[in-house]
């Protein structure tokens, strides 16, 4: 078991940090021993996972929001984290950069911060396989670029109620709802909102008929070689 030292956060023209997929150990509440709070000395830093560590314990510090605004990515799944998603989670600068943000496989309670508006590149939101409690975050549709959302075993609960926001959605070619507690119907507006999961349903039909009509002309042509040598 090796413990991740808070002295990372000395590095300041850092810009990736990978430990992925190790023992390692950290405890993140602690504002003396936790190297994430350490690397908000880090500016340049984009690209952040420490995913699959299971010894990383403990909450997400709300110094999580003074990590560089030119963090991309951010992968923090399958350790054991618990407690809340602090809100501080999407109050980097309004111009922050974040487009990829992985909280799925810890204990993660309570509800997703409405600060994650401010997130307005994010492309991905996996909050998969934790222990939130909500309602379907509606507001979320606000999010321009967002194309994956999901959402899958937790205890998000209630009616699936569409926002009348500018967006609503309009980005969104995957969406995971699965093994919640949702009730009620599907409302049409939701899928009708999905313009790039329809197009991108639309161009995957396209690329099946185009490969339907190539393997009956090879099949066609394969006949023909077959009644050649015959």
């Amino acid at each position: 078991m090796r413990h991740i030292p808070i002295t990372l956060g000395n590095l300041r023209y850092l810009k990736a940090l990978d430990i992925a997929n190790n023992d390692l150990s950290s405890t993140l509440s602690s504002s003396r021993s936790s190297f994430l709070s350490a690397l908000a000395n880090c500016s340049d830093l984009a690209y952040l996972s420490f995913a699959r560590n299971p010894l990383i314990s403990g909450y997400l510090p709300a110094s999580i929001g003074n990590l560089s605004v030119s963090l991309l990515y951010f992968d923090a799944s399958s350790c054991s984290i618990s407690g809340r998603i602090p809100g501080e989670i999407g109050n980097w600068n309004p111009n922050n950069k974040l487009r990829y943000l992985a909280l799925n496989g810890n204990q993660l309670e309570g509800i997703l911060p409405l600060s994650l508006i401010n997130c307005s590149e994010l492309v991905l939101l996996n909050v998969a396989n934790n222990y939130l409690s909500d309602t379907f975050p509606h507001w979320l549709g606000m999010l321009p670029k967002l194309q994956a959302l999901i959402l899958r075993s937790n205890r998000f609960h209630g009616s699936i109620q569409v926002s009348s926001t500018t967006f609503s959605f309009s980005r969104l070619q995957m969406v995971d709802l699965s093994h919640n507690d949702f009730t009620g119907l599907l409302p049409t507006e939701f899928f009708q909102n999905l313009k790039a999961l329809k197009e991108e349903i639309c161009r995957t039909m396209d690329s099946m008929e185009k490969f339907l009509r190539q393997l009956e002309s090879l099949e066609c042509f394969m006949h023909s070689i077959s009644l050649v040598i015959a």
